[in-house]
């Protein structure tokens, strides 16, 4: 009798919209919820890991100090980047290193953390995630397959998460699929989990069908991979049908209406 697959679902950013994205607030927030946060890692100037989704400041910093408006994240060292706010008014939050963030695995096995790659050295990241002895606790996330390769070989048995885009349609799923299919010809080589970015119409429509996902999560499941969704929206209901059709890992943005769609679903 085959191993159940774990389950695995993700909070996007750290902890979604319920806090500021990468932060160690929004990843403490993430696992107070049951779910396994994700972060960004990125580089700085000098060579510093740190959890940030852009390259341009911009977004998530306001009121830059005149000598940075201009610059990247990868132009500032550790620390002036230390002392940027994300947070705004009333509730200060500052940029973590990606090591701050590692370091809270440290001691507590039960804690598991996605690491999406954004620009880094993968083996800057393994020295890290080696040296502190949380290999086993974190999960590489990207659309990357070279990089899946690498940091197999890197972190021997490591976990990985390959994501696949979702253009609108019609062409969207055609591309997605596509991608999947090639994927699943060469047996999914170093992936361990496969997440599909859905897309939810105004009227709760999700592209691809619900048809195809639940073909595509069966399969994906046979053959011994996590199939992961990641639907756009907010809708418990769309939480709901999708566990309903099979989907038993989730990514969300929305974890207070993602507990409410797996309740609906029966499911927790």
């Amino acid at each position: 009798m085959s191993k159940p697959l774990p389950v695995c679902n993700q909070a996007h950013l750290g902890a979604g919209v319920l806090e500021v994205e990468n932060t160690r607030e929004a990843v403490e927030l993430g696992w107070s919820l049951g779910l396994i946060p994700e972060i960004d890692v990125n580089t700085a100037g000098d060579g510093t890991l740190v959890s940030f989704h852009d390259s341009d400041l911009g977004r998530m910093v306001a009121g830059l100090p005149a000598g940075t408006r201009a610059r990247t994240i990868h132009e500032l060292g550790w620390e002036e980047i230390s002392r940027l706010d994300v947070g705004g008014p009333g509730r200060p939050r500052r940029i973590p290193a990606a090591a701050e963030i590692l370091g809270l695995l440290v001691g507590r096995p039960e804690r598991r953390l996605y690491l999406d790659t954004k620009r880094l050295e993968l083996a800057r990241l393994a020295e890290l995630v080696l040296g502190l002895g949380v290999a086993g606790q974190v999960i590489l996330a990207t659309n990357r397959d070279e990089r899946i390769a690498e940091w197999r070989r890197l972190v021997p048995g490591a976990e990985t998460l390959r994501w696949v885009w979702m253009d609108p349609p019609p062409q969207g799923w055609e591309r997605a699929e596509a991608v999947i299919r090639a994927l699943a010809a060469q047996g999914f080589p170093g992936i361990t989990q496969l997440q599909l970015h859905i897309l939810v119409g105004a009227d709760g429509s999700l592209h691809p069908g619900i048809g195809a996902i639940a073909a595509l999560a069966a399969e994906v499941q046979g053959r011994g991979v996590v199939f992961q969704a990641f639907p756009h929206c907010s809708d418990p209901a769309v939480y709901a049908l999708l566990h309903h059709h099979g989907v038993r890992s989730f990514t969300t943005d929305h974890p207070h209406e993602f507990a409410h769609g797996l309740r609906l679903a029966g499911a927790a």
